[in-house]
């Protein structure tokens, strides 16, 4: 089966933890949470995990409250996202796992949008990596047409730049069910990670006009593809992250 024909579900999990409180977190999560994934992984379940640590905040919609991590469960081939969430929430508890003063703002299943999922070749970015990570809400009559415009235009683009190393990955997700959020927190129904080489950023987007305009048969940039994308949707937040590498399991 060819990649881009492959459904990727994950649990996307969104974490609130207040400075001081973010070394009992990370501590929590060594020693507790990566047995727990690392059994999980080994049972077939699942398949890769990410931590990422938000670095910087590039845009935030007013109201939208803060959150610094963003765990993302990417599940075995058959695995069930519910299951995961059952086994892992009964053996964190077996465990005795204290977090800290953390704060589970949104837990949710994903699925990958079509060819626009393309992680790095060979597995994990490496340490050097950063990553622009966006929770899109697209509106709700646009859905369809935001979909196609990722399977046309910018799925096609990133895969041309991760294949030429302008990017060393992109993968875009669809919410499919949410399982749990906080009151009161807006809601979002896509996840867009793009990961950079922490050089890479600046020259990010000429990189995609330029690869935009050669996939497009009609030539269209980024002027063209994204100019109506405010109009049906909103960027809730934009953070830049590092990928934790002692929290995550590579594929």
């Amino acid at each position: 089966m060819a990649k881009d024909t492959i459904t990727v579900r994950c649990v996307a999990t969104c974490v609130d933890v207040p400075e001081e409180g973010r070394q009992t977190y990370v501590d929590g999560l060594a020693e507790h949470g990566v047995p727990v994934w690392r059994a999980l992984k080994d049972d077939g379940l699942l398949a890769a995990r990410d931590l990422y640590e938000q670095v910087s905040v590039v845009k935030e919609r007013e109201g939208v409250p803060a959150w610094h991590y963003l765990h993302l469960d990417v599940m075995a081939q058959g695995g069930a996202p519910g299951e995961f969430l059952r086994r892992q929430g009964a053996d964190l508890t077996a465990a005795g796992a204290d977090f800290g003063d953390a704060h589970v703002l949104r837990v949710e299943i994903a699925e990958s949008t079509p060819l626009a999922y393309h992680p790095a070749p060979g597995g994990a970015e490496g340490e050097a990596a950063v990553f622009s990570v966006e929770y899109i809400d697209v509106h709700e009559p646009f859905l369809g047409e935001y979909r196609l415009t990722m399977m046309r235009n910018v799925g096609p683009a990133f895969a041309a730049m991760v294949e030429a190393g302008d990017v060393l990955s992109f993968q875009a997700f669809e919410t499919k069910a949410v399982v749990f959020a906080r009151d009161g927190l807006p809601g979002w129904n896509q996840i867009h990670l793009i990961g950079c080489r922490a050089d890479g950023m600046e020259s990010l987007w000429p990189d995609l006009d330029a690869a935009l305009q050669r996939v497009n048969p009609e030539g269209h940039g980024i002027k063209e593809v994204f100019g109506h994308l405010p109009e049906i949707r909103d960027i809730l937040r934009m953070n830049v992250c590092r990928r934790v590498a002692a929290l995550s399991l590579d594929p």
